[in-house]
Formats: C-alpha cells, sequence, structure tokens
C-alpha cells in the first residue's frame, strides 16, 4: 500500500546567465554556500546566477524533493511511481511521465537576448520537445528597467531579419516600465527582451528552447558572442502586432486570472489570514508560488504542516483534496498554477466506418501500435524502435547537437 500523498517543495535548481545577479542568492538563500565552494567541478559563479528552476523535468535538470518521506526523490521518479495520482490521470495520459510545466524565478541584472520560442508543432517537428508558451509575473523591478515584449506593427520577414542583424528590432517593440504585480503572457513566437533589475516570476511550459535573435551587441564582440538563432527562427516569429490587451495585466488593474489557456491556467490569490481550497474541480496537480510575505500549508491529507516564503513554491498532487494557507504576518500573496482538462482529438486518420482497421499512416508513424505514442514529446517513451527506423543514428546526433545550441538565453 503506498503512503498518501502530500503537498510537495523541491530544492532549486541554479543557472548562470550574463545577465543574471546576485539576488537569489543573497535574498532568497537559493544554495548552500559551502557546498557550492567545494563544488570545484560544477562551482556556480554566484554573482551572475539568472535563474533559478523550481520545478523542473528537463533531461537532466529533475527537482528533487525535500519534504516528507519523498525527500531525495527526483520529480520523474516519483510520476513514475504515482502515476496520475501526482499529475491527474487527464495530465498523465497526455504527457506521460514528463512534467509539462517549468517554474522558474528570473534575476536579471543586465540585458537578456532579444528572442523567441516555437510552438508545440515546430518544437516537436525539429527537437521532439514541446513549445514554449510562458508568463512573466514581476515581483520586484527598480526604475529604469523596461520588459520589451510584441511588435508594435506588423512587419515583413526581411524587415525583422535585417533589423535583428543592426540592433534596430528593439525599436519596433513594445516597451513597458514593468511595475511590481504587472503580468506579461507570452505566446510561443513573440518576440521579447528585457533589461534592468528585475525579479520575475516565470510560468512556462517544461521547454527550454529559446531562438536568440540579436544581443545588444555582444554578438559581435569574440569575447561575449554567444550562438545565435535567427535564421532558424525565421519562420516560427509572429510577425503580426501583438495585442497588448490580451496579454498584458498591469498592477493597477488589479484581477484574479492571469492567464487561462490551453496549457495553463495561473490566478493571483490574496492571502487574507486564510485561503483553502477543495481540489476536486481541478483535474490537474496544483502549484502554489509565494511571491509575497509567508504562508503556512496544511492538509487532511497529512498532520505534517510545511512553510513557503516570497521567491518558493509548492507542488500540490492531484490526489490531495484540500489545502489551506494561513498567512503568517497577516497577509501574503501566491501564483496559483494549473492545467485545464485536455480533450482528446479525434483521429483524422482513422475512417470510423471501418471497425479493427489501422490507417497505413499511423503504421508507418509507429510500429508499436500504442495510442499513447503519439502524446508523448519525449521519443524516448516509446520502446517499438520506430524512431531508429526512420532516422540513422548521425541524423539524430545533429538534432541532438542543434537542441543543446538552443538551450541557454
Amino acid at each position: 500500500m503506498k503512503n498518501k500523498l502530500y503537498p510537495l517543495i523541491f530544492k532549486p535548481i541554479l543557472k548562470e546567465r550574463v545577465w543574471g545577479g546576485s539576488q537569489l542568492v543573497d535574498e532568497f538563500h537559493k544554495i548552500d554556500l559551502e557546498e557550492n565552494a567545494q563544488d570545484e567541478d560544477n562551482r556556480l559563479d554566484l554573482k551572475h546566477i539568472g535563474e533559478s528552476w523550481e520545478i523542473a523535468d528537463i533531461y537532466e535538470d529533475q527537482s528533487e524533493v525535500v519534504n516528507g518521506f519523498l525527500a531525495g526523490n527526483r520529480i520523474n521518479e516519483i510520476i513514475e511511481t504515482y502515476f496520475g495520482s501526482i499529475v491527474g490521470d487527464n495530465i498523465f495520459d497526455h504527457y506521460g511521465v514528463m512534467f509539462p510545466l517549468l517554474i522558474k524565478f528570473l534575476n536579471i541584472e543586465d540585458k537578456i537576448s532579444v528572442q523567441s520560442h516555437p510552438d508545440d508543432s515546430i518544437a516537436l517537428e525539429r527537437y521532439y520537445a514541446l513549445g514554449k508558451d510562458e508568463l512573466w509575473y514581476v515581483m520586484d523591478a527598480k526604475p529604469g528597467s523596461k520588459i520589451y515584449i510584441g511588435l508594435k506593427r506588423d512587419i515583413t520577414a526581411e524587415e525583422f531579419y535585417y533589423k535583428c542583424k543592426d540592433g534596430t528590432i528593439v525599436e519596433v517593440l513594445n516597451e513597458f516600465e514593468p511595475k511590481r504585480g504587472d503580468s506579461f503572457y507570452i505566446k510561443a513566437g513573440t518576440i521579447h527582451s528585457a533589461k534592468g533589475s528585475l525579479l520575475l516570476t516565470e510560468i512556462q511550459q517544461s521547454s527550454d528552447i529559446t531562438f536568440r535573435l540579436y544581443d545588444w551587441g555582444r554578438e559581435n564582440n569574440p569575447a561575449t558572442a554567444r550562438d545565435m538563432h535567427l535564421e532558424e527562427a525565421i519562420d516560427c516569429v509572429d510577425l503580426n502586432k501583438y495585442r497588448v490587451e490580451d496579454n498584458y495585466i498591469s498592477a493597477a488593474d488589479g484581477g484574479y486570472k492571469l492567464v487561462d489557456d490551453k496549457h495553463f491556467v495561473a490566478n493571483k490569490v490574496s492571502v487574507d489570514m486564510r485561503y483553502h481550497i477543495e481540489t476536486d474541480s481541478i483535474t490537474s496537480f496544483i502549484i502554489y508560488i509565494c511571491t509575497d510575505g509567508k504562508v503556512e500549508i496544511s492538509s487532511t491529507s497529512t498532520d505534517e504542516k510545511y512553510t513557503i516564503s516570497k521567491g518558493e513554491c509548492v507542488l500540490i498532487p492531484s490526489e490531495v483534496y484540500d489545502v489551506t494557507f494561513d498567512a503568517i504576518g497577516g497577509k501574503a500573496e501566491l501564483i496559483e498554477v494549473y492545467m485545464p482538462q485536455i480533450l482528446e482529438k479525434k483521429d483524422e486518420y482513422i475512417n470510423e466506418d471501418v471497425s479493427e482497421d489501422i490507417s497505413p499512416e499511423i503504421e508507418k508513424r509507429c510500429s508499436c501500435n500504442d495510442e499513447d505514442h503519439d502524446h508523448h514529446h519525449h521519443h524516448s517513451g516509446c520502446t517499438c524502435g520506430c524512431e531508429d527506423d526512420e532516422e540513422d543514428d548521425e541524423e539524430d546526433d545533429e538534432e541532438d547537437d542543434d537542441y543543446d545550441e538552443l538551450i541557454q538565453w
């Protein structure tokens, strides 16, 4: 008999970035300083920590549980053991053992590249990965900071290309002076960037594919140049005018709902003393990200109580029926994240008038006849060898190399 599940807290995974700062270390204590100092092979530059991955399932970057009887287990291991009890049956049927979201905090102290991300179809076709829709929620922003999101007007592919090459692409981007509590929904293909001194919560699909389009001149200096992906991104970028009213919510406007889309739902929750939720109406896991204050977490699924503070988060497994947050100090703020139910699409290849017949196209794509296979974005989930039949090892190695070049900002 399996033990009952409970609210899960994970160890953060830190990432160096050229534009990163020290706030995630100095203020939020995201790393053991002594342990980092002793790790000669993987020692991090603590003055340039740009990202803290709070809940992650990206290849070797697997979040590790730090509380309760599951402490020490990685996120893929607990999903392999508990299946839909962790993520929800509907989500498990679609994604298998892959956790479908990536939760981060970003500390920006310079300029991040002008960039975009592929959508699901392009990411699956080229890299066997998910696309990347994301939400930026501003936790802190110092005066002079800027966020650039989307185009002010429609432009042609040719104009886009040359503006990235000559460094004038920023001139046609919407410019915002971010305030604490602002949120920006950045759909795949949207051109975006930021500079200044910012602390952001980032909620996104489980993907780390970034097309770097313009790098503020770093690309022209051999000492600072990073891989660029302008040619690769040219057919993936949204060149239409950005609809600000559909994707930007200012703190002054208030509001509970930040995002309600097919990949995730995000709500801002103000905890005035207590917030209680019964989770039966939500068919997936729920993540709560603390963006201000501190809360104590309790549930009828466990006698234990846990706390999270600003800059921390917790995963509520789908099996957990209810959860209560008590604000320590009177008030706190949370971002509530979950996934909407995924409706199965009718397979266009199958003729429903012909019983027990498998389409030749499906047989060609996958010889295992596993009806769930097409839902797994990592092909390692299929053991039939269908991918090996279609592509030789040399082509696979080339695709892996292409992917590796894209996963850093």
